[in-house]
């Protein structure tokens, strides 16, 4: 594989990378907005309004931790596609130095 093409797919995987960390950062913002707006409501009636916050914090824990575990793996693909890059430019490089 010619060292462009790698470079070119460590490029895209770079992007890839940061625009998943992005786009799941704001979707969790996001969600957890829109989620507040029934808890905040359901709240104010004070028969309800200790279990609708315990509620909110469990979801708001499984929330954080979907999001949390969509980044890790995202995390994790982009360090595995830098070392398969990695080890793609050296096998490149002695390839060319063996040509030469």
């Amino acid at each position: 594989m010619e060292k462009r093409t790698i470079q070119q797919i460590r490029g895209a995987s770079e992007l890839i990378g940061e625009t998943v960390t992005a786009t799941v950062t704001l979707v969790a913002k996001t969600h957890r907005a829109m989620a507040r707006q029934p808890y905040a409501l359901l709240s104010q009636i004070p028969a309800i309004a200790r279990p609708v916050r315990l509620v909110e914090q469990i979801q708001n824990s499984i929330m954080d931790r979907v999001y949390s575990t969509i980044l890790s793996a995202n995390q994790i693909a982009s360090a595995a596609t830098t070392v398969a890059c990695d080890q793609l430019e050296q096998r490149a490089t002695r390839s060319q130095e063996d040509s030469a």
